[in-house]
């Protein structure tokens, strides 16, 4: 199977432009999350490494029913690094 990059990428900017971005502000920079539909707030987060783009195929059926709020935790995707040490605490803040 032949994975068309540039198709998923159109996707997924397809999906961004349809949804709203938001920041939170940090210390050493935003967290960005991203927000479609409206109703009761979902909140989703990535595990690991990555972005809000690990959503990408169940965000268009979830914002049918809520407003989906996904993140781009500290120091990923669009978000700006915690400051070091990188702690929990540090990325709470």
């Amino acid at each position: 199977m032949t994975i068309d990059h540039a198709a998923c990428a159109a996707q997924v900017k397809a999906l961004a432009d349809q949804g709203e971005r938001l920041e939170t502000p940090g210390p050493d920079g935003p967290m960005v999350w991203h927000r479609w539909g409206r109703g009761q707030p979902l909140v989703l987060f990535h595990g690991g490494w990555g972005s809000w783009t690990h959503w990408f195929r169940a965000i268009p059926a979830l914002a049918g029913q809520f407003a989906v709020y996904a993140a781009d935790t500290p120091g990923l995707g669009a978000s700006a690094t915690p400051p070091k040490p990188h702690t929990a605490e540090a990325i709470a803040d």
